[in-house]
Parts: structure tokens; C-alpha cells; sequence
């Protein structure tokens, strides 16, 4: 009998194709877990929720009014004022039929609330970066790796689906648009220039792709980005010092400050006011 372990305890199970070897994948690289939204059948499944408690809110008023009119013998006249008469089951220990209805109502009622606030956290989720959308595109479709692991109708989700109902599990650690660029463009282009020469593919990660780690990556853009704010503190007071012209001292300092500020709103994810703030300093 074949054994798809290895007799090493600490290496990488070697997965059958298919949603295994995806899972996998997207286990160990956390940046394409990317999922479908599902956004309109999200909202869809909310509007029937709403119908339905609209229909038995009105089926409950209307059991609440007809038991205003009733005698002060009759039980439902001290229903909307007693609740332990309301919940009173009669000899088969069956519950009156306004306190079933609310009953039903409170199961309803209880799944739309949880619907609401898991469709909130959804929507709070991040889309794809394009990149890793693209990679995972890519790795699905070459026979090195993914391979086409899944064949039921649900491969062609990120294919075909919008990027904007697509969601990832993974927030981005580039926040700011430098470390964006790092990422998205300089890598790319480093290593179809020079970096493929120094690196090769990782033999236990089943693909033929080379990973960069993207955190480094956005942790050296960061370093980058504190070392030019310092240059921008010190060149203007060092230029300023040899400059004996007012005019000219003028003009340099409004240089200065819009270099300042054009580095701020590209290096960093500072908002317009920040900046304002910054530059006014």
C-alpha cells in the first residue's frame, strides 16, 4: 500500500490533488486566501429575513389589537399588560397562539440580527490585492502546480467572479502606497531582471514560484521611508545655511515644502489633513 507521508515526522504531508493541495497552499501562504462574497445572494437572504419579520410584526399587532377589545373575563384582555398570562399553556400544555407567533418572531428575529452583523464583518473584509489575485490565477492554471485541482463548476470563481465580490481573509501589511509600489512593481521587476539568478523555487513548496516575504518587504520600505524623512529635516537647514539671499531663501524653503509634502502623500498613508498639518509646521 502507498503512503502519501513521509516517514520524516516534521516534513509537509504530501496532499492529494484537489481542495487539499489548495488548502494547503493557501495555508501556507495566507496573502491568497481569497474567498467570493457572495454579495448578492448575502443581501437577498437579509431582504427575505426583513419580509418575513415585516409580515409577523403585522400578524402580531394585529393579535395585540383584537385583544384590547376583548372582555376583562377573556385571558388575551390582560395579554399586552401580563406577560405570565400571555405565556399560560392551556390543558395540552399548548401555548396561546400570539405567544407562539412572538416565539416564532424571536427565532427570526434572532437570525437576521446575526446575518446583519456577519455581513457587517464581511463587508469590512478587504478585497485581493491584484497581485495576489493574479498569482493565484496563475498557480491554479500551470500544470507545475496547481493544475487545474478542482473540477467541479466552483473553479472558475477567481477567474470570473468581479474582483470587488471577491474577499480576503488576509489584510494587506502594505498600507501605505510606497510599500505598495515596493510590492506590487520594484519586486516584480527586480526579479525578472535580477533576482531569479540568486533565488530558487523552495523544494518542499510543491510550485515552481519563488516567494518574497511581503511583511520584510514593507518592513524595509518603512526603514526607507523614516531614513528620507530625516534627509528632509536636514537638507533644507543645511542648504538654507549657505544661501545668503532672501529671495532666494524664500524660493528654497517653498521648494523644500512641496518635495515635503509630495514625499508625505507618496511614502507614507498620511491623510490630506496630516499633511497640511505637517507642512504648516
Amino acid at each position: 500500500m502507498t503512503s502519501f507521508v513521509d516517514d520524516n515526522p516534521y516534513a509537509q504531508p504530501r496532499l492529494v490533488q484537489g481542495y487539499p493541495t489548495l488548502a494547503q497552499h493557501m495555508s501556507s501562504t495566507p496573502e491568497i486566501s481569497i474567498f467570493k462574497r457572495f454579495e448578492t445572494l448575502n443581501r437577498q437572504n437579509l431582504l427575505y429575513l426583513q419580509a418575513e419579520l415585516t409580515s409577523l410584526e403585522k400578524q402580531l399587532r394585529n393579535f395585540e389589537a383584537e385583544s384590547t377589545k376583548c372582555d376583562e373575563s377573556d385571558p388575551r384582555s390582560q395579554y399586552s399588560r401580563d406577560w405570565e398570562w400571555m405565556t399560560m399553556t392551556d390543558e395540552r400544555s399548548t401555548f396561546n397562539p400570539q405567544w407562539k407567533l412572538f416565539l416564532r418572531i424571536r427565532g427570526v428575529l434572532k437570525e437576521y440580527n446575526e446575518t446583519l452583523l456577519q455581513q457587517a464583518t464581511i463587508t469590512s473584509l478587504p478585497k485581493p490585492e491584484t497581485y495576489n489575485l493574479n498569482y493565484l490565477q496563475s498557480w491554479l492554471s500551470r500544470p507545475s502546480c496547481g493544475n487545474f485541482p478542482i473540477i467541479s463548476p466552483d473553479h472558475t470563481i477567481w477567474k470570473e467572479t468581479p474582483p470587488q465580490d471577491l474577499l480576503s481573509l488576509q489584510s494587506p501589511t502594505n498600507s501605505d502606497p510606497f510599500s505598495r509600489w515596493a510590492i506590487t512593481s520594484f519586486i516584480p521587476t527586480y526579479h525578472r531582471l535580477l533576482g531569479h539568478h540568486f533565488r530558487d523555487p523552495d523544494p518542499e513548496s510543491q510550485t515552481e514560484y519563488i516567494e518574497y516575504n511581503s511583511t520584510k518587504i514593507a518592513r524595509v520600505a518603512s526603514f526607507i521611508s523614516t531614513i528620507v524623512a530625516v534627509v528632509m529635516l536636514i537638507a533644507p537647514v543645511a542648504v538654507l545655511w549657505k544661501i545668503s539671499s532672501i529671495k532666494a531663501r524664500l524660493g528654497t524653503m517653498a521648494g523644500f515644502t512641496v518635495v515635503f509634502s509630495l514625499l508625505m502623500a507618496g511614502l507614507t498613508s498620511a491623510k490630506r489633513s496630516d499633511i497640511f498639518a505637517a507642512t504648516a509646521a
